[in-house]
């Protein structure tokens, strides 16, 4: 399914961290993959906002690209839909 949370998710985590040094041509620069990948992690939250996962990598992404204020952001929403 082209919408799935769950499968946008692990696509956003393959997105992101594939490198340079893999066998594979690697089609994305550094910043390409971040667009991607984030876009990909915000596709899953507009279906389902309290995915605790896809936030907690959303801000890791964010940090990753010293985006701090963002980062906090989505770790703050991260917290207030964590269960318990």
């Amino acid at each position: 399914k082209p919408n799935d949370p769950g499968a946008l998710y692990g696509l956003a985590l393959v997105t992101y961290h594939r490198t340079a040094s893999s066998n594979l041509t690697v089609r994305l620069s550094r910043g390409e993959r971040f667009a991607e990948a984030s876009d990909m992690l915000q596709r899953a939250l507009r279906y389902v906002p309290e995915y605790v996962d896809a936030r907690v990598a959303l801000a890791t992404l964010y940090l990753d690209e010293g985006r701090r204020m963002e980062a906090e952001e989505e770790l703050r929403r991260a917290l207030a839909t964590a269960p318990g």
